[in-house]
């Protein structure tokens, strides 16, 4: 049986992540809201589809990184071709 001690020593690396990782999200929303103010730069959303390429070129270097590690070599398919034959 565990005792509380070792729960809270366990959780102890992941609330100090929450903690970095909100501080991290609260400067990137300050320093946005201050160069709107300071020189007037609108704010352009860059769109889900740039965070969706970005995601996905993202995911697909980590992905050949790892083949590589593991001794494989990643090939580009050509895309699947969607709708009704």
């Amino acid at each position: 049986m565990h005792s509380a001690s070792s729960w809270s020593n366990q959780s102890r690396p992941w609330r100090e992540f929450l903690r970095k990782a909100v501080t991290a999200t609260a400067r990137k929303i300050a320093v946005l809201f201050y160069k709107t103010l300071r020189y007037g730069a609108p704010y352009k959303d860059p769109g889900a589809d740039y965070y969706e390429e970005r995601f996905r070129r993202r995911t697909l270097e980590n992905l050949r990184r790892r083949a590589d590690a593991l001794g494989f070599k990643l090939v580009e398919s050509e895309p699947a071709v969607e709708g009704v034959s």
